[in-house]
């Protein structure tokens, strides 16, 4: 006898990101680095999914790119809860090789080791175009839960970023509920 379980999977979009202080945002940066973004929402996203077996992804994404009135910024954050410890595993691998994969002829990811970041597994890159530092990319597993962040447009070299805005945040990463 075969047996299929249906799982109901839930996404709500424009969720309130400020609820979810695990997550840096667009508003953060601006306040913290005085860059002039739009922080209208109009240039912001986010989604929860809740995919029903206990596991969660929150997603925030900010991009203006093209902008004379503001400063150009790309930036992504994930978060996924409730999976086991493996998947959280085998995911962490697979978002750090998709992230390698998708490098442009041009860019460049030079990998940071020397910087103490909380999780159970870390990848954190700076991101090179052309030559010049164009971002960061930094991936965390604490346990079961994985923590992304892809920010393009901001140079990052002396991680002040990292080290003021997403350190205090991943430090909850294993308490901080979706």
């Amino acid at each position: 006898m075969l047996l299929f379980s249906i799982v109901a999977c839930e996404s709500t979009e424009e969720v309130d990101i400020e609820k979810y202080p695990i997550v840096i945002t667009a508003k953060e940066i601006s306040e913290t680095y005085g860059l002039k973004l739009d922080l209208s929402g109009n240039s912001e996203k986010s989604t929860l999914t809740d995919f029903g077996d206990g596991s969660k992804e929150l997603e925030y994404e900010y991009e203006l790119i093209d902008s004379d009135e503001f400063a150009p910024l790309y930036m992504v954050v994930e978060v996924v809860y409730g999976i086991n410890i493996v998947e959280a595993m085998l995911k962490f691998e697979m978002g750090k090789s998709s992230v390698l994969d998708a490098a442009q002829p041009n860019q460049e990811f030079i990998e940071v080791t020397d910087l103490d970041i909380p999780g159970s597994d870390v990848y954190y890159c700076l991101v090179y175009g052309d030559g010049k530092n164009k971002g960061a990319f930094l991936l965390v597993r604490e346990l079961h839960r994985l923590y992304s962040c892809m920010i393009v447009g901001i140079h990052m070299e002396d991680h002040q970023l990292i080290k003021e805005l997403i350190i205090p945040k991943l430090e909850t990463l294993i308490t901080a509920d979706l």
